[in-house]
């Protein structure tokens, strides 16, 4: 691999997976896509601009953490208080992000390349359709695991004990 080439994807998240790498003695390998770093997944162009380099033979691994708002049981438990057109809209833009995860994570299949899928294991989103069909995939496999383990804390300090 050239020393330009991201071997790591990080997409709806900020770059965090990577510095452990780089922390172990590894290369500079991630390339981080979110808000924050100038990428909106709300835009055609640049969701279509991620997938031309998907296919161009990048990355080796892509982890994606499409936000889980909508599909946790929290915000379940809040459908009665949000008025039902306002929820159908966040419900359709939570499913175009998960949606589009998926297909990322099937060209990386495709291409025998790895993926990492990042919601809560309490999640819906883990009952969707597309994520149905890409666990289902030869050679996906699941694993839970409370993130503090790998340094995740609240705002506040605290080690944050979320199975995910």
């Amino acid at each position: 691999r050239r020393a330009d080439e991201s071997w790591l994807l990080e997409f709806f998240m900020r770059r965090r997976v990577g510095p452990c790498f780089e922390s172990l003695g590894g290369p500079r390998c991630s390339l981080s896509l979110d808000l924050l770093h100038g990428w909106n997944a709300d835009l055609w162009e640049d969701r279509s601009a991620l997938l031309q380099w998907i296919r161009s033979g990048e990355p080796e691994v892509a982890i994606g953490c499409p936000p889980c708002k909508m599909f946790s049981q929290l915000q379940q438990s809040n459908l009665n208080s949000i008025p039902r057109a306002r929820w159908d809209d966040m419900m359709a833009q939570a499913t175009i992000y998960l949606d589009f995860s998926m297909f990322v994570f099937h060209l990386q299949c495709e291409a025998h390349r790895g993926f990492a899928f990042e919601h809560s294991a309490g999640a819906g989103s883990w009952r969707e359709d597309s994520v149905q069909f890409i666990m289902s995939k030869i050679g996906v496999t699941t694993v839970t695991f409370d993130q503090c383990r790998f340094g995740l804390r609240h705002p506040n300090g605290q080690r944050s004990e979320r199975e995910s």
